[in-house]
């Protein structure tokens, strides 16, 4: 399942979410599973070293020149 800010923010038309899904390396949206398992880890035990870092979950798009918006 989707997250919920991507159905509210992604447009309708599947073409453009197929356009957009092509500039994301792993080729798909993240579910909400997916981003609360990060969530998780950065609260619990495993990460109480963990500081001053910014945990980017988002499929690898951040890796890429342009993210997946950059064709709207």
């Amino acid at each position: 399942e989707d997250t919920e800010g991507m159905r509210r923010l992604a447009p309708s038309d599947p073409a453009v979410q197929a356009r957009m899904k092509q500039n994301i390396p792993l080729g798909r949206w993240g579910k909400i599973e997916e981003l609360s398992d990060a969530v998780l880890f950065l609260v619990s035990p495993a990460a109480s070293y963990v500081t001053a870092t910014t945990l980017v979950v988002d499929g690898g798009s951040s890796l890429v020149s342009r993210g997946s918006f950059g064709d709207l």
